[in-house]
């Protein structure tokens, strides 16, 4: 009875990859082999997957071998090209790879064979060798991806995909004869866009939006009528209306990643809404997901800012709902009886009315600010000084960490060095280079960008005049306010709305 085989044949995802005939050289190429061999292919049992990674073994193809393997339905021998169409995952290859021959099926290479790992130590370590630099290669090569990627959209060209809705696409080629893509806004189509969001903001809800936007005529790329779940997702995730380009907003099962890893860049092309408007609506989105609605910011102007001079807590509100009062304590005081010696209690609208004034006396004297704007300049010309300096030091380090990672990955690959030793290495130089870069990028700082006197003066006075921005206005001035038992507040200014790691120190103001 003539011996049967199968084939597993895979290529990773990439631009008309799916143009190739690849699949169907590594077939033919198993074929080959297996003829030499004296094995025939069984035609039912050649599992493909096309455009997918070798980093994890959710693939259709490779799941459906692995079915077949437990039933113990496949034939007794896999073909593949190499050792990375199977896995480009070091960990699973290690687990894999030894439970597929316990089931019987002998796995034979086209390019360089391994034999049975189980046999002995040195074919298990050289499989594993090769594992592990195929997973080194995946992880370089998802960096470069993401990097490449990165760049692509500052540039404001899109990576691909559909454009949504409100949106269609554009092809350009640069000014180096490149062909790109860009998003431009679709007339037919962004007045929804519009429409829903202002809507949804006014309190109509997602399926009322839907209705109304057909209602007006609005229809589907399908041509179908608008649905909930449609502009719901659009809530979701609403900053690519407003002229973002947003991706690793989902993992590998395709489950919502936390917001906080959303790779988003702004400006890469026309915003339909604001970013302001999809920050509130991805916050009322946020707050249905998790079943409570929006904390309502407080009403206090200086909570959070105040602090103790003997204790060191904070000055937290102390209210009297029935006479209609409210007073900042020290919070030690307020939980123990005798927790602080500091028993004042400042009257929060007197509090709040006296910064305010003084903010107003030192923020509109022009020398005062003249005097500040000169110290920022002076001091952030010698810090950027002192940081190209640092950064030429950092950009030796990095070299240096990439010869080590070059010269380890080489030993590995010739065997001079053992998977267990290596391996940690090459992840700490790894570790290294990335804490040298993210040094890098905060010491990169340019010299702050200092406003017009008259127009920030303008400003804050607005501000200050407007129930919803004096909170901002005052907490993008003021870094701390020290108690003291004299009732004297000793404020710290910090113009972290305008500058970077500068402050000042103010006068004392009693109350």
């Amino acid at each position: 009875m003539e011996k049967q085989g199968s084939i597993y044949a895979r290529y990773s995802p990439g631009r008309d990859r799916d143009q190739t005939s690849t699949i169907e050289a590594q077939v033919a190429m198993c074929r080959e082999k297996a003829k030499a061999d004296a094995i025939t292919v069984a035609p039912d049992h050649i599992y493909v997957d096309r455009g997918v990674s070798g980093g994890t073994v959710q693939r259709d193809g490779f799941q459906a071998m692995l079915a077949a393997i437990k039933a113990g339905d496949l034939p007794g021998i896999l073909y593949a090209k190499d050792d990375k169409r199977l896995f480009r995952n070091e960990r699973e290859a290690g687990r894999l790879i030894e439970w597929i021959w316990e089931q019987d099926v002998e796995i034979r290479y086209c390019l360089m064979d391994f034999g049975d790992p189980r046999e002995n130590d040195e074919q298990w370590f050289m499989q594993r060798q090769f594992h592990i630099i195929a997973e080194l290669e995946r992880r370089r090569k998802r960096a470069e991806v993401f990097e490449h990627q990165r760049q692509n959209a500052l540039a404001g060209y899109s990576n691909g995909g559909i454009p949504p809705y409100g949106y269609r696409r554009k092809e350009i080629v640069t000014e180096e004869k490149q062909q790109k893509v860009i998003w431009e806004v679709d007339p037919k189509e962004f007045e929804a866009v519009r429409l829903a969001f202002e809507w949804h903001l006014q309190g109509v809800g997602i399926k009322a939006v839907a209705d109304a936007l057909t209602d007006k005529g609005f229809r589907s790329r399908r041509g179908a009528p608008m649905n909930k779940q449609t502009i719901g997702e659009w809530f979701r995730n609403p900053y690519p209306f407003a002229g973002c380009i947003v991706w690793n907003t989902r993992n590998k099962q395709l489950r919502p990643k936390p917001q906080k890893e959303w790779v988003i860049v702004e400006d890469a092309y026309p915003g339909i809404i604001s970013m302001e408007v999809a920050d509130q609506v991805f916050q009322k989105a946020e707050a249905r997901r998790l079943g409570r609605t929006p904390k309502k910011k407080g009403v206090y102007l200086l909570s959070g800012m105040m602090r103790c001079s003997e204790c060191g807590a904070n000055f937290i509100i102390h209210s009297n709902r029935k006479q209609n009062q409210a007073f900042y304590v020290c919070g030690t005081r307020q939980r123990q009886k005798d927790g602080c010696t500091n028993k004042l209690m400042l009257h929060q609208r007197e509090a709040e009315r006296q910064i305010i004034d003084w903010i107003k006396q030192t923020f509109l004297d022009s020398d005062f600010l003249k005097d500040y704007f000169e110290q920022v300049v002076d001091t952030s010309r010698a810090l950027l000084k002192e940081s190209q300096s640092n950064i030429a030091g950092l950009t030796a380090n990095i070299a240096s960490l990439d010869r080590q990672i070059d010269r380890l990955t080489d030993a590995f690959a010739e065997g001079a060095i053992p998977a267990d030793i290596v391996k940690p290495k090459i992840d700490q130089a790894l570790s290294d280079k990335r804490e040298v870069e993210a040094e890098i990028r905060r010491q990169a700082q340019p010299l702050p960008k200092l406003p017009d006197i008259d127009t920030f003066q303008a400003e804050l006075l607005d501000a200050l005049a407007s129930p919803e921005m004096q909170k901002a206005a005052i907490s993008g001035l003021i870094d701390e306010i020290t108690v003291h038992l004299t009732a004297a507040l000793e404020v710290h200014c910090s113009f972290s709305n305008l500058f970077s790691n500068d402050s000042a120190t103010g006068n004392r103001t009693p109350v």
